[in-house]
Protein backbone atom coordinates (compact mmCIF):
# COMPACT_ATOMS: atom_id res chain seq x y z
CA UNK A 1 0.00 0.00 0.00
CA UNK A 2 1.04 3.65 -0.62
CA UNK A 3 1.08 5.78 1.95
CA UNK A 4 -1.59 8.79 2.00
CA UNK A 5 1.13 11.26 1.74
CA UNK A 6 2.67 10.51 -0.98
CA UNK A 7 -0.90 10.42 -2.96
CA UNK A 8 -2.37 13.11 -4.63
CA UNK A 9 -6.16 13.72 -5.21
CA UNK A 10 -6.74 16.67 -8.51
CA UNK A 11 -10.15 17.87 -8.57
CA UNK A 12 -10.55 19.77 -12.01
CA UNK A 13 -13.87 21.49 -10.64
CA UNK A 14 -11.82 23.65 -9.59
CA UNK A 15 -9.55 27.04 -10.15
CA UNK A 16 -6.27 26.25 -12.02
CA UNK A 17 -4.21 28.46 -9.83
CA UNK A 18 -5.47 25.92 -6.73
CA UNK A 19 -4.52 22.54 -9.45
CA UNK A 20 -1.41 23.91 -10.10
CA UNK A 21 -0.19 24.65 -6.50
CA UNK A 22 -1.03 21.37 -5.41
CA UNK A 23 0.89 19.70 -8.31
CA UNK A 24 3.97 22.00 -7.57
CA UNK A 25 4.10 21.03 -3.67
CA UNK A 26 3.29 17.68 -4.51
CA UNK A 27 6.33 17.26 -7.14
CA UNK A 28 8.77 19.28 -4.96
CA UNK A 29 8.07 18.14 -1.45
CA UNK A 30 7.95 14.56 -2.94
CA UNK A 31 11.01 15.03 -5.08
CA UNK A 32 9.63 13.57 -8.35
CA UNK A 33 11.51 13.72 -11.01
CA UNK A 34 9.50 11.53 -13.49
CA UNK A 35 5.79 11.72 -14.37
CA UNK A 36 3.81 8.72 -15.87
CA UNK A 37 0.83 10.43 -17.78
CA UNK A 38 -2.02 6.59 -17.49
CA UNK A 39 -3.52 8.57 -20.53
CA UNK A 40 -5.08 11.19 -18.89
CA UNK A 41 -4.92 14.68 -20.84
CA UNK A 42 -6.71 17.34 -19.19
CA UNK A 43 -6.23 20.97 -20.11
CA UNK A 44 -4.96 21.51 -16.36
CA UNK A 45 -2.61 18.67 -16.57
CA UNK A 46 -1.14 20.08 -19.60
CA UNK A 47 -1.02 23.71 -18.91
CA UNK A 48 0.82 22.79 -15.55
CA UNK A 49 3.73 21.21 -17.04
CA UNK A 50 4.22 23.17 -19.96
CA UNK A 51 4.36 26.25 -17.86
CA UNK A 52 6.48 23.77 -15.20
CA UNK A 53 9.15 22.88 -17.73
CA UNK A 54 10.11 26.18 -18.58
CA UNK A 55 11.78 26.18 -15.28
CA UNK A 56 12.26 22.82 -13.25
CA UNK A 57 13.73 19.16 -14.65
CA UNK A 58 11.48 16.44 -14.37
CA UNK A 59 10.93 13.84 -17.02
CA UNK A 60 7.46 13.24 -18.61
CA UNK A 61 6.10 9.90 -19.82
CA UNK A 62 2.92 9.46 -21.63
CA UNK A 63 0.95 6.24 -22.03
CA UNK A 64 -1.27 6.04 -25.10
CA UNK A 65 -3.84 2.50 -23.77
CA UNK A 66 -6.00 2.80 -26.88
CA UNK A 67 -5.34 2.04 -30.85
CA UNK A 68 -4.33 5.34 -32.52
CA UNK A 69 -7.86 5.65 -34.30
CA UNK A 70 -9.82 4.79 -31.07
CA UNK A 71 -11.97 8.03 -31.84
CA UNK A 72 -13.08 6.90 -34.88
CA UNK A 73 -15.28 4.32 -33.10
CA UNK A 74 -17.57 7.19 -31.48
CA UNK A 75 -20.76 8.57 -32.01
CA UNK A 76 -22.22 12.07 -31.59
CA UNK A 77 -25.30 13.21 -30.52
CA UNK A 78 -25.97 17.12 -30.01
CA UNK A 79 -25.13 17.87 -26.58
CA UNK A 80 -22.85 21.10 -25.96
CA UNK A 81 -19.75 18.91 -25.87
CA UNK A 82 -20.78 17.14 -29.73
CA UNK A 83 -22.04 20.30 -31.08
CA UNK A 84 -18.66 21.61 -29.75
CA UNK A 85 -16.49 18.47 -31.71
CA UNK A 86 -18.78 19.09 -35.23
CA UNK A 87 -17.76 23.00 -35.08
CA UNK A 88 -14.20 21.98 -34.93
CA UNK A 89 -14.25 19.15 -37.40
CA UNK A 90 -16.43 21.77 -39.81
CA UNK A 91 -12.98 24.47 -39.72
CA UNK A 92 -10.75 21.67 -40.33
CA UNK A 93 -9.33 20.80 -36.74
CA UNK A 94 -9.93 17.26 -35.39
CA UNK A 95 -10.10 17.62 -31.57
CA UNK A 96 -8.81 14.13 -30.92
CA UNK A 97 -5.88 14.41 -32.72
CA UNK A 98 -4.88 18.28 -31.40
CA UNK A 99 -5.05 17.10 -27.94
CA UNK A 100 -2.70 13.85 -28.93
CA UNK A 101 -0.41 15.76 -30.80
CA UNK A 102 -0.20 18.53 -28.39
CA UNK A 103 1.12 16.26 -25.96
CA UNK A 104 2.93 14.28 -27.76
CA UNK A 105 5.60 17.76 -28.46
CA UNK A 106 5.29 18.66 -24.32
CA UNK A 107 6.80 14.74 -23.21
CA UNK A 108 9.82 13.21 -23.43
CA UNK A 109 8.40 9.69 -24.40
CA UNK A 110 5.20 8.64 -25.21
CA UNK A 111 4.64 4.55 -24.72
CA UNK A 112 2.42 2.45 -27.11
CA UNK A 113 1.28 -0.60 -26.42
CA UNK A 114 2.30 -2.26 -29.14
CA UNK A 115 5.19 -1.89 -32.30
CA UNK A 116 2.14 -2.31 -34.58
CA UNK A 117 0.50 0.89 -34.14
CA UNK A 118 3.55 3.36 -34.68
CA UNK A 119 3.33 3.57 -38.07
CA UNK A 120 -0.82 3.95 -37.67
CA UNK A 121 0.29 6.66 -34.55
CA UNK A 122 2.64 8.88 -37.37
CA UNK A 123 -0.05 8.68 -40.13
CA UNK A 124 -3.07 9.49 -38.00
CA UNK A 125 -1.20 12.37 -35.78
CA UNK A 126 0.78 13.72 -38.44
CA UNK A 127 3.92 12.86 -36.71
CA UNK A 128 7.42 13.59 -38.55
CA UNK A 129 9.53 12.75 -35.57
CA UNK A 130 8.62 9.20 -34.41
CA UNK A 131 12.06 9.16 -31.88
CA UNK A 132 9.87 9.79 -28.49
CA UNK A 133 7.49 6.52 -29.57
CA UNK A 134 8.14 3.20 -27.86
CA UNK A 135 5.97 0.12 -27.08
CA UNK A 136 5.27 -1.33 -23.76
CA UNK A 137 2.96 -4.13 -23.92
CA UNK A 138 0.36 -4.67 -20.89
CA UNK A 139 2.04 -7.68 -17.92
CA UNK A 140 0.27 -10.86 -16.98
CA UNK A 141 -2.57 -10.29 -14.46
CA UNK A 142 -2.47 -13.31 -12.53
CA UNK A 143 0.43 -15.53 -11.18
CA UNK A 144 2.34 -17.99 -12.82
CA UNK A 145 0.27 -21.20 -13.91
CA UNK A 146 2.56 -24.14 -14.63
CA UNK A 147 -0.25 -26.55 -16.07
CA UNK A 148 -4.00 -26.72 -17.16
CA UNK A 149 -6.45 -27.37 -13.90
CA UNK A 150 -9.53 -29.26 -14.70
CA UNK A 151 -11.28 -27.92 -17.57
CA UNK A 152 -14.74 -28.05 -18.39
CA UNK A 153 -16.93 -27.87 -21.47
CA UNK A 154 -17.27 -23.82 -21.07
CA UNK A 155 -17.06 -20.91 -23.77
CA UNK A 156 -16.09 -17.70 -22.15
CA UNK A 157 -16.47 -14.15 -22.84
CA UNK A 158 -14.87 -11.33 -19.95
CA UNK A 159 -15.72 -8.09 -21.50
CA UNK A 160 -17.41 -4.33 -20.87
CA UNK A 161 -20.68 -4.36 -22.25
CA UNK A 162 -19.95 -1.74 -24.89
CA UNK A 163 -21.28 -3.05 -27.91
CA UNK A 164 -19.44 -0.37 -30.66
CA UNK A 165 -16.34 -1.93 -29.40
CA UNK A 166 -16.79 -5.26 -28.13
CA UNK A 167 -19.15 -6.59 -30.84
CA UNK A 168 -21.07 -8.50 -28.64
CA UNK A 169 -24.05 -9.57 -30.65
CA UNK A 170 -21.66 -11.09 -33.10
CA UNK A 171 -20.65 -13.73 -30.18
CA UNK A 172 -24.58 -14.39 -29.35
CA UNK A 173 -25.03 -15.07 -33.01
CA UNK A 174 -22.05 -17.45 -33.23
CA UNK A 175 -23.09 -19.26 -30.41
CA UNK A 176 -26.49 -19.81 -31.84
CA UNK A 177 -24.63 -22.19 -34.28
CA UNK A 178 -22.12 -23.60 -32.26
CA UNK A 179 -24.95 -24.32 -29.35
CA UNK A 180 -26.97 -26.64 -31.99
CA UNK A 181 -23.78 -28.20 -33.64
CA UNK A 182 -22.00 -28.66 -30.18
CA UNK A 183 -24.85 -29.87 -27.23
CA UNK A 184 -23.29 -30.16 -23.60
CA UNK A 185 -21.38 -26.74 -23.77
CA UNK A 186 -22.27 -23.64 -22.13
CA UNK A 187 -21.19 -20.21 -22.88
CA UNK A 188 -20.43 -17.91 -19.58
CA UNK A 189 -20.32 -14.29 -19.90
CA UNK A 190 -18.66 -12.19 -17.71
CA UNK A 191 -19.02 -8.13 -17.12
CA UNK A 192 -21.15 -5.36 -17.68
CA UNK A 193 -21.96 -1.93 -18.99
CA UNK A 194 -23.89 0.16 -20.70
CA UNK A 195 -25.33 -2.24 -23.37
CA UNK A 196 -26.52 -5.02 -20.83
CA UNK A 197 -30.16 -4.95 -21.36
CA UNK A 198 -29.82 -4.50 -24.48
CA UNK A 199 -27.64 -8.15 -25.31
CA UNK A 200 -29.91 -10.11 -22.87
CA UNK A 201 -33.24 -8.79 -24.84
CA UNK A 202 -30.48 -10.21 -27.94
CA UNK A 203 -29.61 -13.28 -26.52
CA UNK A 204 -33.59 -13.60 -25.68
CA UNK A 205 -34.30 -12.98 -29.05
CA UNK A 206 -31.91 -15.48 -30.80
CA UNK A 207 -33.43 -18.29 -28.51
CA UNK A 208 -30.28 -19.24 -26.49
CA UNK A 209 -30.45 -21.89 -24.24
CA UNK A 210 -27.32 -22.15 -23.06
CA UNK A 211 -26.09 -18.86 -22.04
CA UNK A 212 -25.56 -17.20 -18.58
CA UNK A 213 -24.86 -13.63 -17.73
CA UNK A 214 -22.79 -14.20 -14.81
CA UNK A 215 -22.42 -9.95 -13.85
CA UNK A 216 -19.41 -8.08 -12.75
CA UNK A 217 -17.03 -10.55 -10.60
CA UNK A 218 -14.12 -10.15 -8.81
CA UNK A 219 -12.34 -13.22 -8.74
CA UNK A 220 -12.56 -13.74 -12.52
CA UNK A 221 -9.49 -16.04 -13.13
CA UNK A 222 -11.78 -18.77 -11.58
CA UNK A 223 -13.89 -18.24 -14.55
CA UNK A 224 -10.48 -18.91 -16.92
CA UNK A 225 -9.54 -21.64 -14.95
CA UNK A 226 -12.50 -23.49 -15.84
CA UNK A 227 -12.92 -22.68 -19.60
CA UNK A 228 -11.68 -24.62 -22.52
CA UNK A 229 -12.17 -21.45 -25.23
CA UNK A 230 -12.13 -17.92 -24.77
CA UNK A 231 -14.06 -15.42 -27.41
CA UNK A 232 -13.41 -12.39 -28.19
CA UNK A 233 -15.81 -10.49 -30.74
CA UNK A 234 -14.04 -6.93 -30.63
CA UNK A 235 -14.33 -4.46 -33.04
CA UNK A 236 -10.96 -2.64 -31.77
CA UNK A 237 -8.50 -3.09 -28.78
CA UNK A 238 -5.80 -1.13 -27.75
CA UNK A 239 -3.89 -4.61 -26.50
CA UNK A 240 -6.79 -7.14 -25.60
CA UNK A 241 -5.63 -7.79 -21.92
CA UNK A 242 -8.49 -11.35 -21.62
CA UNK A 243 -6.34 -12.67 -24.38
CA UNK A 244 -3.54 -13.06 -22.40
CA UNK A 245 -5.70 -13.93 -19.17
CA UNK A 246 -7.57 -16.30 -20.83
CA UNK A 247 -4.02 -17.90 -22.64
CA UNK A 248 -2.42 -17.46 -18.82
CA UNK A 249 -5.06 -20.19 -17.26
CA UNK A 250 -4.96 -22.69 -20.58
CA UNK A 251 -8.16 -21.17 -21.85
CA UNK A 252 -7.75 -21.47 -25.77
CA UNK A 253 -8.05 -17.54 -27.48
CA UNK A 254 -10.16 -16.73 -30.77
CA UNK A 255 -10.42 -13.45 -31.36
CA UNK A 256 -11.56 -11.51 -34.77
CA UNK A 257 -8.57 -10.04 -36.77
CA UNK A 258 -9.99 -6.18 -36.28
CA UNK A 259 -6.86 -4.93 -34.76
CA UNK A 260 -2.91 -5.66 -35.21
CA UNK A 261 -1.74 -6.19 -31.71
CA UNK A 262 -3.74 -9.27 -31.83
CA UNK A 263 -1.00 -10.68 -33.55
CA UNK A 264 1.55 -9.99 -30.61
CA UNK A 265 -0.73 -12.43 -28.51
CA UNK A 266 -1.96 -15.16 -31.11
CA UNK A 267 0.16 -16.87 -33.08
CA UNK A 268 -2.62 -18.51 -35.42
CA UNK A 269 -3.17 -22.30 -34.94
CA UNK A 270 -0.63 -22.62 -32.22
CA UNK A 271 -1.94 -21.05 -29.12
CA UNK A 272 -5.14 -19.89 -30.12
CA UNK A 273 -7.20 -19.14 -33.57
CA UNK A 274 -6.92 -15.04 -35.24
CA UNK A 275 -10.33 -15.18 -37.22
CA UNK A 276 -10.95 -13.42 -41.10
CA UNK A 277 -12.42 -9.73 -39.54
CA UNK A 278 -16.01 -10.81 -38.68
CA UNK A 279 -16.08 -14.15 -40.32
CA UNK A 280 -18.94 -15.09 -38.09
CA UNK A 281 -18.96 -18.55 -40.25
CA UNK A 282 -15.07 -19.17 -40.06
CA UNK A 283 -15.26 -18.48 -35.90
CA UNK A 284 -18.07 -20.97 -35.63
CA UNK A 285 -15.74 -23.46 -37.30
CA UNK A 286 -12.39 -22.83 -35.47
CA UNK A 287 -14.65 -23.26 -31.87
CA UNK A 288 -16.28 -26.78 -33.37
CA UNK A 289 -12.68 -27.42 -33.89
CA UNK A 290 -11.84 -26.96 -30.26
CA UNK A 291 -15.11 -28.50 -29.32
CA UNK A 292 -14.40 -31.60 -30.49
CA UNK A 293 -11.28 -32.58 -31.56
CA UNK A 294 -9.10 -33.08 -27.76
CA UNK A 295 -5.61 -33.61 -28.73
CA UNK A 296 -5.85 -29.82 -30.34
CA UNK A 297 -7.53 -28.25 -27.51
CA UNK A 298 -4.47 -29.05 -24.91
CA UNK A 299 -1.82 -28.62 -27.73
CA UNK A 300 -2.91 -24.89 -28.23
CA UNK A 301 -4.00 -24.54 -24.04
CA UNK A 302 -0.27 -26.01 -23.31
CA UNK A 303 1.14 -23.45 -25.76
CA UNK A 304 -1.04 -20.63 -24.61
CA UNK A 305 0.83 -21.09 -20.96
CA UNK A 306 3.95 -20.65 -22.37
CA UNK A 307 3.86 -18.11 -24.89
CA UNK A 308 2.47 -15.77 -23.13
CA UNK A 309 4.96 -15.67 -20.70
CA UNK A 310 6.37 -12.79 -22.81
CA UNK A 311 4.28 -10.50 -21.31
CA UNK A 312 5.70 -11.70 -17.69
CA UNK A 313 5.51 -8.72 -15.12
CA UNK A 314 9.67 -9.30 -15.22
CA UNK A 315 9.89 -8.65 -19.02
CA UNK A 316 7.10 -6.04 -18.42
CA UNK A 317 9.18 -4.47 -15.66
CA UNK A 318 12.62 -4.43 -17.88
CA UNK A 319 11.04 -2.53 -20.84
CA UNK A 320 9.95 0.08 -18.16
CA UNK A 321 13.43 -0.02 -16.58
CA UNK A 322 15.35 0.67 -19.52
CA UNK A 323 12.97 3.70 -20.47
CA UNK A 324 13.02 5.29 -17.17
CA UNK A 325 16.69 4.93 -17.38
CA UNK A 326 17.00 6.34 -20.68
CA UNK A 327 18.45 10.29 -20.36
CA UNK A 328 16.14 13.15 -21.15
Amino acid sequence: RIDSKHKLKVSYNVDYSIISEQLRTFIECNKIDVVIFQDVKHKYLYRFFYQYRQSHKVKLIYCFHVSPDYWKYFKHGFNIKDIKYFIKRMIGINPYVHEIKKMYNLVDNFVLLSNSFIDDFCTTYKIADASKLSAIPNPLSFPPVKAIGEKQNIVLIVSRFCERQKNLCSALRIWKNLEVECPGWQMKIVGYGEDENMLKQYAHKLNLKNVTFEGKQENVRRYYAKAKIFMMTSNFEGFGMTLIEAQQMGCVPLAFDNFPVLHDIIQNGENGFIIASNDEKQYVKCCQRLMNENELFYKLSNRAIVSCQEFSIKNIKNKWNNLLNHPI
